[in-house]
């Protein structure tokens, strides 16, 4: 990152780590920590912004819908029945932190915040090797939702696939869910 010249490159990028999640938004208040080649490795990559974005809610009579499981972005869902011969290799462990906070309009509640507690997780002797967990806190009419989801391994065996697949899937879930705003 930090031997991109070009400005243009170097905008475009910055916005795609926002961006991927849908294309029409808005990214503003951009700012990135730990891009530096002698962070790589060593010290998680952040990007924090605002992004706006009309996509994510719908009217429905009085009420609004907010599909806020789409702001983690698209998901891999892995929701097949056949048979896993084979291991699962990832070239990738990875470790997703997202925080996404919002505020309840004045004259509107929200119904469903339940739904935005997912805890699962796999350990294997002992330690967590993957999880998908959200919670939400609510202050007032300010909502924080804390998503974390992880794969620490790059291989795991075909008797650990069904884990895997449920993991995989609690993200895809939760890229579902849509919060609903209704008058009060």
């Amino acid at each position: 990152y930090e031997y991109i010249s070009d400005e243009e490159s170097k905008t475009n990028l910055e916005e795609s780590l926002i961006k991927y999640i849908d294309e029409n938004g808005v990214v503003s208040d951009l700012e990135l920590k730990n891009f530096e080649a002698a962070s790589y490795g060593v010290k998680p990559a952040i990007a924090t912004a605002k992004y706006n974005n009309d996509n994510f809610f719908e009217k429905a009579g009085e009420s609004y819908l907010f599909k806020i499981g789409g702001l983690i972005g698209p998901q891999m869902e892995m929701y097949d029945d056949e048979e896993r011969l084979l291991a699962v290799e990832d070239p990738y462990a990875r470790h997703y932190y997202r925080v996404i906070e919002f505020t309840i309009p004045d004259d509107y509640e929200v119904k469903n915040l339940e739904q935005l507690n997912i805890d699962e997780s796999v350990s294997q002797e002992g330690e967590e090797v993957m999880a998908f967990r959200s919670r939400y806190e609510k202050e007032s009419d300010k909502i924080t939702v804390y998503c974390e989801e992880f794969y620490k391994e790059f291989y795991y065996p075909v008797e650990m696939y069904e884990e895997y697949r449920h993991i995989v899937n609690m993200a895809a879930d939760f890229n579902k869910i849509t919060l609903v705003f209704e008058k009060k």
